[in-house]
């Protein structure tokens, strides 16, 4: 089963033909069923581990991803559901030998914002993130904090309280935020990219919001025009000099992605195409960068594949580690890869893995100049989860955390865990 995204009230249409990737992926595996359930799910001596399966309803559907605190607790929200009906944000939490879901709060699908994308935890230990739609004027997404409720409440269940920093209008700041987890300089701005929007029928923005008197102020930084790129939609990372870089879906030479970077150069920044694709495409996620500032990332275009950038003597090259062989369309990489401190690479690949082609998580080691590749778990056997994506998150122990968008118990999607001892 599955469903039509909603329509937005966005400078462009969303259909398949011309839609980026990332929300058509969404149209096509998205499932809902229409029930309620509070669980706490037995945690599993096994390398992986279903640790919640969503019902629809007043819990959620369709996962978007995971943030994580120093005490391993995880954050996310879901696309659809909740008491709203525009999404929920919630929090998985260790229960003796278990975890517990706590709903935090549940978006309204209007003036709060509708389906909300992946959270980060702020500097002040709040969580922001945005909304795909919502907000007025013009249904164009926010930009959002959630903290506990400023008032007494008996219950440890209290939902937390909703600020919105910004409401987008379309033209000329930006029309629907990707979804992908928002990014802080030392300064405490926040950048993020829209999808759409920014000068008329634009495809997209990179955007700065300042703490100014008490509020937001809201400033476009880059405005896409498709020959430069479209359609950003994976995360920012900062390099050690201050430089921002990126991807975009869309664009570029053959309109299948680039990776950008923005370099500040006074109260301005200068952008710059640094890889325009011609194969192996479709990059909806960001790049990590590692301490030397090598860039990686991965595309979804089939076959995709997980790739570096360099730089040497001033001039950036591409290196593709790994090229997936998914055996179907889009068999490529889903979300933000995570590097750890060894330099290994995980990262979720939306369809593919064998035997039933529901998607898989990776493994790319460095080793002699080259990447040893291990498949740690490929999905849909029996109720596990179909379609893994926004990433992973690692716990101090080295246990990896993720989601699939659809699949599990109830067609809803999961959260899942990939224990340490199956990962070395």
């Amino acid at each position: 089963m599955s469903i039509a995204r909603r329509r937005l009230n966005s400078p462009r249409r969303t259909d398949r033909k011309d839609a980026p990737r990332s929300i058509w992926w969404l149209s096509r595996a998205l499932a809902t069923v229409v029930a309620i359930c509070f669980l706490v799910v037995p945690a599993s001596a096994q390398n992986y581990s279903i640790l919640f399966n969503f019902s629809g309803g007043a819990v959620g559907s369709a996962p978007a991803g995971l943030a994580i605190d120093a005490a391993g607790r995880l954050y996310g929200t879901t696309y659809f559901g909740g008491s709203g009906g525009g999404g929920t944000a919630f929090r998985l939490s260790r229960a003796g030998s278990g975890w517990v879901l706590s709903t935090l709060y549940s978006f309204n699908g209007t003036t709060g914002g509708d389906e909300p994308g992946i959270l980060v935890i702020g500097p002040d230990g709040a969580l922001y993130g945005t909304t795909l739609s919502g907000g007025a004027p013009c249904n164009c997404g926010v930009v959002f904090r959630l903290r506990p409720s400023p008032h007494a409440c008996s219950s440890t269940l209290c939902p937390w309280h909703e600020e919105i920093l910004y409401e987008f209008q379309g033209t000329p700041d930006g029309a629907n935020p990707s979804g992908s987890p928002l990014t802080f300089d030392s300064a405490g701005n926040i950048y993020g990219t829209t999808l759409y929007g920014g000068s008329e029928s634009a495809p997209g923005t990179v955007f700065q919001l300042s703490p100014s008197a008490g509020g937001w102020t809201e400033r476009v930084i880059h405005t896409f025009h498709g020959y430069d790129g479209s359609h950003p939609a994976g995360s920012l990372a900062f390099g050690s000099a201050g430089d921002m870089y990126g991807t975009t879906e869309n664009g570029g030479l053959d309109d299948i992605g680039t990776v950008y970077e923005l370099s500040p150069d006074g109260s301005d920044w200068t952008y710059s195409v640094l890889h325009s694709f011609g194969s192996e495409g479709f990059p909806i996620a960001g790049v990590v960068l590692d301490p030397s500032g090598n860039l990686y990332g991965g595309t979804l275009l089939s076959p995709g594949n997980a790739f570096e950038m360099s730089l040497h003597d001033g001039f950036w090259s591409y290196t593709s580690l790994y090229q997936f062989d998914g055996g179907e369309d889009w068999g490529g990489v889903s979300g933000n890869l995570l590097r750890d401190p060894s330099g290994n690479l995980y990262g979720p690949v939306m369809t593919g893995g064998y035997p039933r082609g529901q998607g898989s998580v990776f493994k790319l080691a460095p080793a002699g100049g080259s990447w040893n590749y291990t498949d740690l778990h490929d999905f849909g056997e029996g109720a596990d989860g179909v379609g893994p994506q926004g990433g992973l998150v690692r716990d101090s122990s080295g246990n990896l955390y993720g989601v699939t968008i659809g699949g599990g118990q109830y067609s809803d999607g999961i959260i899942y865990e990939i224990s340490q001892s199956a990962i070395k």
